[in-house]
C-alpha cells in the first residue's frame, strides 16, 4: 500500500490514479510481486527508531508540560506534546524516510545498490544537503499529524471503558489508536504530498525540480498544475492504512508499557 501512495503522490506516468487495488495489480504484472515493497529496507531501518523516539519522547513532553498531573486528558497539552515528539522523531531519521520515497518511486529501475551505497552516492552526487531535501514540510506536517493523533488518542483514552485493574481494553485501544491516525493523516495529508513531491524532485523524471520553491509554493504549483485534489492524491490509501497502522502502534505501545511497568516492580 504505502508504495502505491508515494507512486500516486509523486504523479507517476507509469500508473495514473486507478483505484488501491488495481494499482497494486498493475504494479505486480509489470515489476513482478516483489516489486511491490520497493523501498522496505529503508522502511524496516526506520521504523524502530521512530516508534522508540516517538513514544519515548512523547512521555517526557507530557510530564513536562501537565507539571506531573496526568489523571486529566488535557487535549491541547498532549496535542502540544505530541507535535514536539513528533518534530523529534522525524528528524532523527529523516535521511531513511527520504530514501524510502525514492526507492519506492523507481519504475523498471533500480539506482542504489543497499542503503549504505543510496546515502553515499546521494552525497557524492547532491551533497549532505540532499540527506534533508523536504524536511521542512515534514516537519510543518507532522506537527498536526502526531499532535491531533496524540491529542485525540489520549482523550479517547481517557474517556474508553478500563479493566477492574484500570488498564485499558485492546479492543479499545485499537479503536482509539485507528481513529486518531485517520484524523490525524487527513489533517496533514497535504504536507505529506509535498514532502514526497521535494524528497523525489530531481532523482524521479517526472517530478520537475523546482529550485526556490517552499513548502506552500509546492503546494500553489500543485493547485495551479493539477487542482486541489492533486494535493490529496493516494489520501484513499490512507483511509486503509492509517487506522490499522496506528490502531497497533498505539495499542502495542499501551502493551509494553504495561509489561516493563510490571518488570520494573
Amino acid at each position: 500500500m504505502d508504495r502505491v501512495k508515494i507512486l500516486f503522490q509523486t504523479n507517476n506516468p507509469h500508473y495514473p490514479y486507478s483505484g488501491l487495488f488495481r494499482t497494486m495489480y498493475s504494479v505486480a504484472k509489470h515489476e513482478g510481486v516483489l516489486s511491490l515493497w520497493k523501498g522496505n529496507s529503508a522502511t524496516v531501518a526506520r521504523v524502530l527508531p521512530y516508534a522508540a523516539i516517538q513514544f519515548a519522547s512523547f512521555e517526557k513532553f507530557k510530564k513536562l508540560l501537565h507539571g506531573g498531573d496526568l489523571t486529566a486528558p488535557h487535549p491541547f497539552l498532549n496535542l502540544v506534546a505530541g507535535s514536539l515528539a513528533g518534530m523529534t522523531c522525524v528528524t532523527a531519521t529523516y535521511p531513511l524516510d527520504l530514501l524510502r520515497a525514492r526507492l519506492a518511486s523507481e519504475v523498471n529501475s533500480r539506482t542504489y545498490k543497499s542503503l549504505v551505497h543510496a546515502f553515499w552516492t546521494m552525497y557524492k552526487v547532491e551533497g549532505f544537503r540532499s540527506w534533508f531535501r523536504g524536511l521542512v514540510p515534514s516537519l510543518q506536517g507532522i506537527i498536526p499529524y502526531a499532535g491531533v493523533s496524540f491529542s485525540v488518542y489520549e482523550t479517547l483514552k481517557y474517556y474508553s471503558p478500563k479493566t477492574k485493574d484500570k488498564r485499558l481494553q485492546t479492543v479499545n485501544g485499537l479503536f482509539s489508536g485507528a481513529t486518531a491516525g485517520l484524523m490525524g493523516q487527513t489533517v496533514s495529508y497535504p504536507w505529506d504530498v509535498v514532502r514526497r513531491r521535494l524528497q523525489t524532485a530531481g532523482f524521479s523524471p517526472h517530478v520537475e525540480f523546482l529550485p526556490g520553491r517552499g513548502t506552500f509554493g509546492m503546494m500553489s504549483y500543485i493547485v495551479k498544475t493539477e487542482g486541489v485534489k492533486g494535493l490529496y492524491k493516494g489520501l484513499s490509501i490512507n483511509f486503509w492504512k492509517a487506522p490499522i497502522g496506528t490502531g497497533i502502534s498505539f495499542t502495542v505501545y499501551e502493551l509494553c508499557k504495561t509489561f516493563f511497568g510490571e518488570v520494573k516492580k
